[in-house]
């Protein structure tokens, strides 16, 4: 068993807590990574699968409600001139059908119910539409915004925003120095209900205003789901971290607890560091895009010492695995902790703290060699794996990884693969909800 690290932030007490919802209204990509953040890792260039912009739905004990972010509008071709211009630059395949206010109020929840949306930033991929909400909705943004964003367009021709965003309703920039502020670690936080429910960070860098949201999900113990909307991109970005390193071994093996063979990320993560000039307590990227790098990078550093507290889930904007490992809207995200979705690898009596970037050796490397990157991910119990880069299922790599189908001959699989044993099935998805699934890319060698 893994010694889990003390937290090192002093998290706020309080009686009161939010019901989260997750809401993924639009899926896009291809990402082309060494825009995003470097060094690369050998063989790796985009995210092969697409990536959401999640939403989320905010309730409050008292019926009060907000929406976090609202994704990608779906008639994206009506943002402001600017951005409808630069879309179609990037190549995306977006895939967006419907808005968030279309979600919520084919669930019964009317758009005169939302207090306020709050937008992380904005960036055209979170905004999405807010003249879908009525004007007794207000607008929610973070400090500076007002004075470098506006007008918007067409009084302004250049800018990514539209006046119909915020026209007609209250646009509320938040102070971070009223009496309803504190600190939060390093952060700058404002206590949006005034009962230490939910929390507003101020995590400048990648974007003018860009907030962050602490909600607390549970009390007895406390435990808190961390809104990052784009503080950065990946979650190789903030991991691994002097708080939270990769462990030496794993036993029993996540993927398989029958073997005697442990998971042994540590070594091999760290030839993978070394051979990029860096240390293995070095986060497995920096980033490389954003409004001031050095501001961004300082604030990754605060959002890292929340990270390493196992009662903290970190739920960056662009992260498919949480997309693809937790229940959606009108499910709720409160119970994240106890359905193991969250920031301990708990398998069996093996625990360590939070996801850990690592790298794995299979048991016969010559012929089943991971070449680059693999991330230990949190996952669920759900229908499907939250992969960055693995082998489509049921290809022959899939197979020399976990081993063939039940009936499957595995004369198929290249010479010499020794497979883990461990698959996906319909009664245990992801071999066990408390589990992470290893997201690999796999190269064979001929």
């Amino acid at each position: 068993m893994m010694e889990t690290k003390s937290p090192i932030v002093q998290l706020p007490a309080g009686k009161e807590t939010v019901t989260v919802k997750l809401i993924n209204a639009v899926n896009f990509g291809p990402a082309i990574l060494n825009r995003f953040m470097a060094p690369p890792v050998p063989s790796v260039t985009t995210h092969k699968t697409h990536s959401p912009s999640l939403c989320f739905l905010i309730e409050h004990g008292s019926g009060r409600k907000l929406v976090w972010d609202l994704g990608i509008r779906k008639d994206y071709d009506n943002y402001a001139p600017s951005i409808a211009t630069y879309i179609p630059t990037t190549n995306y395949d977006i895939q967006v059908k419907v808005n968030v206010i279309d979600i919520l109020e084919e669930n019964g929840i009317r758009g005169s119910e939302i207090e306020a949306v709050i937008w992380s930033h904005w960036h055209w991929d979170h905004i999405g539409d807010p003249s879908t909400f009525p004007p007794t909705t207000d607008l929610v943004v973070g400090a500076g915004f007002k004075e470098a964003m506006l007008p918007g367009a067409p009084a302004n021709p250049e800018s990514p925003i539209r006046e119909s965003d915020y026209a007609g309703r209250n646009l509320r920039e938040i102070s971070f120095d009223g009496p309803h502020s504190l600190r939060i670690g390093r952060f700058p936080a404002f206590d949006y209900f005034g009962d230490g429910s939910f929390y507003l960070l101020d995590s400048p860098g990648h974007a003018v205003g860009h907030l962050c949201g602490l909600a607390r999900t549970t009390t007895g113990p406390d435990t808190f789901i961390l809104l990052g909307g784009d503080v950065c991109h990946y979650p190789g970005i903030f991991r691994p971290s002097e708080h939270l390193p990769v462990p030496e071994s794993i036993s029993p093996h996540p993927c398989n607890p029958q073997s005697d063979l442990p998971f042994c990320p540590g070594s091999a993560f760290d030839d993978l560091q070394k051979s990029r000039g860096r240390k293995p307590t070095d986060t497995l990227y920096d980033m490389t895009y954003g409004l001031d790098i050095p501001l961004a990078t300082t604030t990754v550093g605060h959002l890292q010492d929340l990270d390493c507290n196992e009662n903290v889930f970190v739920i960056i904007a662009h992260d498919g695995s949480v997309r693809d490992g937790v229940d959606h809207f009108p499910k709720s995200l409160n119970a994240w902790k106890e359905k193991g979705w969250g920031n301990m690898l708990s398998h069996l009596q093996a625990s360590t703290s939070d996801t850990h970037m690592a790298t794995m050796q299979l048991q016969n490397k010559e012929h089943c060699r991971i070449n680059t990157d693999i991330a230990a991910r949190k996952i669920g119990s759900t229908e499907r794996a939250g992969v960055l880069d693995v082998p489509h299922y049921g290809s022959p790599d899939w197979d020399c990884l976990l081993g063939p189908e039940s009936g499957k001959s595995a004369s198929g699989l290249p010479s010499g693969c020794q497979p883990l044993g461990a698959r996906p099935s319909a009664t245990t998805p992801h071999f066990d909800p408390a589990m992470y699934l290893i997201v690999v890319v796999l190269k064979l060698d001929p």
